[in-house]
């Protein structure tokens, strides 16, 4: 059997590398067809790193020997017919490459809530990680589309020692994994009211973040702890913030760098803006901590409620919540071995059922 995978990003390969390999693992061909965009690499595109170049394919169990490029639409489906090929997996659907149908069935398997965004959503099988995320009233998939649940098929189990020497992380701390401010610029920042206010806030935002990393890098000193610092390459991050934390980027997207990082570490705290993290550390079952500024409460959750509802923040929320100036409370949070039952929450939106979702996918496919 052949399967092709679209690969807009790098990024992509955090999703697609565990099905890539279950695919390779039972012996189809795998076709990777990358985006090639001149004008995306632009030295001012925040996200010009992810965009997928041929070198960057990741080192599999096996090596793929089919990898094109392609640069419009119409030549996925040129590509598939000539390549006789029996399954497109993307994380967009058919319609938003405004394609028509062919032979190869197109497979559209979820990231985070980008999944329910498009406006003309059509596909012959979607992979969800649960029917619960389907909330938005404006997502109306075709009437003919395979709607499966996969749970979180990318995360995937690490051995912690082997995780530890690869990053050459101390066996004997434990480690707290820190997600920063999304980006330098408050680009990020769209809900806030006014372009001026919303500078000099992301100016005051990084100036606290960088306060509050050194309270906790003297507090964790005395007990053992130290913080990760997990950013990507739309925020390079100053010479300062290596002084508290070890600092890592996106730099492989499969295995993923984040999942790894992740899967060792005691605890997470997500700084200012929530994000599909908080999905991530439930799979983990890691502890979850969102410092918030009160300050900004009315502008920040109206924002993240509007569409994601208690997606991001598992009942009771108020447990997950510790205001920026509660120090005490933020140190009390993170190194306290208590743990929040939140069972219901990953039956709901991360694991129904404790399925493989890799092995759903490639069962269902008959591959």
């Amino acid at each position: 059997m052949k399967i092709l995978f679209l690969v807009e990003r790098n990024l992509y390969y955090k999703f697609y590398g565990p099905i890539i390999e279950g695919f390779i693992s039972r012996g189809h061909e795998i076709h990777l067809l990358h985006r090639y965009k001149p004008e995306n690499l632009d030295l001012k595109n925040q996200k010009l790193f992810y965009y997928p170049f041929l070198s960057q394919v990741p080192q599999f169990s096996k090596k793929i020997c089919f990898i094109s490029m392609f640069s419009k639409n119409e030549e996925i489906n040129d590509y598939a017919n000539c390549n006789g090929i029996n399954f497109i997996f993307s994380l967009g659907s058919r319609g938003g490459y405004s394609l028509p149908k062919i032979e190869a069935k197109w497979c559209t398997i979820q990231h985070g809530l980008d999944s329910f965004v498009e406006k003309n959503f059509n596909s012959d099988y979607f992979f969800v990680y649960s029917k619960n995320w389907i909330q938005s009233n404006s997502f109306t998939p075709n009437k003919d589309v395979i709607i499966i649940e996969t749970g979180m098929y990318y995360c995937e189990e690490y051995i912690k020692d082997e995780v530890m020497k690869k990053y050459n992380l101390d066996q004997n701390k434990k480690y707290v994994f820190f997600i920063p401010l999304p980006v330098n610029t408050s680009s990020s920042y769209t809900f806030i009211r006014g372009r001026i206010r919303r500078f000099f806030i992301n100016r005051y935002l990084i100036k606290t973040e960088l306060k509050l990393l050194k309270f906790l890098n003297e507090k964790f000193n005395k007990i053992g702890y130290e913080i990760i610092i997990k950013t990507r390459f739309k925020r390079f991050l100053s010479k300062n913030y290596y002084k508290y934390a070890k600092v890592f980027y996106d730099e492989c997207f499969y295995p993923s760098t984040v999942n790894e990082l992740l899967s060792i570490s005691e605890v997470t705290v997500v700084n200012f803006m929530p994000g599909a993290i908080a999905t991530e550390a439930s799979f983990y079952k890691k502890k979850f901590v969102f410092i918030h500024y009160s300050q900004y409460d009315r502008e920040v959750f109206p924002h993240v409620y509007k569409d994601l509802n208690e997606i991001y923040f598992p009942e009771p929320r108020e447990q997950f919540y510790v205001d920026y100036t509660d120090k005490d409370k933020i140190i009390a949070r993170i190194v306290s071995g208590e743990n929040i039952d939140t069972s219901d929450y990953r039956m709901k939106y991360v694991q129904p059922h404790n399925k493989n979702g890799v092995n759903v996918i490639l069962d269902l496919l008959k591959a």
